[in-house]
């Protein structure tokens, strides 16, 4: 959670405070979705390791 902190700190000068709610609501929608989504990769991966073999090299 430090990481987005920082990177929103660093972009929301350059965004216009008028936008920094939006931007805020937007870009923590988005952390929770791939919060969300990793662990449930997590989850499958634990469940059925055979899953990982079917993932093209390229995205590991």
């Amino acid at each position: 959670m430090e990481a987005s902190m920082g990177l929103r700190k660093m972009l929301a000068p350059s965004l216009g405070r008028c936008f920094e709610p939006y931007m805020k609501l937007m870009f923590d929608s988005t952390l929770k979705v791939l919060e969300n989504l990793i662990s449930e990769l997590n989850r499958v991966l634990k469940r059925e390791k055979s899953v990982f073999l079917m993932i093209p090299s390229c995205l590991r």
